[in-house]
């Protein structure tokens, strides 16, 4: 997950402040940097969330984004407004969630829970795991 992202240049500052086509632009090539530095690319995004400061820009906005993701469907995404954004000048923010191959070429899920020790979900639902928390079973609804 790139969680984050303005158009930012290479000293931290704004780029092209209150245009919204080219900070698309900027985060774009921002977001293709970081996913080609893991090993991924734009056809393993799963899911984009864009923050805008006024959702009056968001046609400016898409057509950058058509052209990055051309395929059928695109990437799930969600386009929220919000009053500003942490640096002045900036009206969009993009946070983008990829699926990383692996160094076989295979795609993979990481579920870091398992690396810290934490409990996971079972594989599959048993009457067992249907248990409430008092110990009765949960049983189904009646039909009469």
């Amino acid at each position: 997950m790139l969680a984050g992202q303005v158009a930012v240049d290479d000293d931290g500052k704004v780029v092209a402040p209150g245009d919204p086509g080219a900070q698309a632009e900027r985060i774009f090539e921002i977001v293709d940097g970081v996913l080609a530095a893991h090993g991924a690319r734009f056809d393993d995004v799963l899911h984009i969330r864009t923050f805008m400061t006024d959702l009056a820009d968001l046609p400016a906005y898409a057509a950058v984004r058509r052209r990055i993701f051309p395929g059928t469907p695109p990437p799930a995404s969600t386009t929220v407004e919000i009053s500003k954004l942490f640096l002045p000048g900036a009206v969009l923010e993009v946070e983008v969630t990829a699926v990383v191959r692996s160094r076989w070429g295979s795609r993979r899920l990481r579920f870091p829970e398992r690396r810290r020790g934490l409990p996971t979900a079972p594989a599959r639902t048993t009457r067992a795991s249907l248990r409430t928390a008092s110990g009765s079973s949960a049983s189904r609804p009646s039909d009469g």
